[in-house]
């Protein structure tokens, strides 16, 4: 079912226009790369470095479509943490690895104390991208066999403590 959501858009996940990137073919598309990236990585600790520069890499796309765009009100473009939200889940969706989570499940146990420390922006990332992760599934935005068992790993020890 999640092939069958890929034509799903930034519009139909609440995202304001500034940031649909409506000129472009793929938005966002080398967010989807760096989430690959991140996938075939086998080393947690490479894997939460590469979760951290998400954010870089979504003001990144963000900033070569509108330096060829440019937009007469630029305080729309600030990217907060909702839009960060509805960007992860959108470009999470167009991966298409349903076994993402399982990755995250494997950073956070081999790296928990590391994650706690972190505090910054890695961790925040992190988080955001445990929280797109949810969204998708408790939405019912994109499910498949699989997420029948990962719905109880998601409920079950991935909150972070203090954060």
């Amino acid at each position: 079912m999640l092939e069958l959501k890929q034509n799903l858009t930034l519009n139909d996940l609440g995202a304001e226009q500034a940031f649909w990137l409506s000129e472009k073919k793929d938005p966002y598309s080398e967010v989807i790369l760096q989430l690959n990236y991140i996938y075939k990585q086998i080393c947690p600790v490479r894997k939460f470095e590469l979760i951290g520069k998400l954010k870089y890499t979504i003001c990144k796309c963000l900033d070569e479509y509108y330096s060829e765009h440019p937009m007469k009100n630029k305080k729309q473009l600030q990217v907060d943490s909702d839009h960060f939200l509805i960007i992860l889940i959108y470009t999470l969706i167009r991966q298409n690895q349903p076994l993402f989570l399982i990755h995250l499940k494997f950073i956070q146990f081999t790296m928990s104390n590391q994650i706690e420390i972190d505090r910054g922006q890695n961790s925040w990332v992190f988080v955001s991208l445990i929280a797109a992760v949810t969204q998708i599934q408790e939405k019912d935005i994109c499910r498949d066999n699989l997420q029948n068992c990962l719905e109880t790993v998601i409920q079950s020890q991935f909150i972070i403590e203090g954060m």
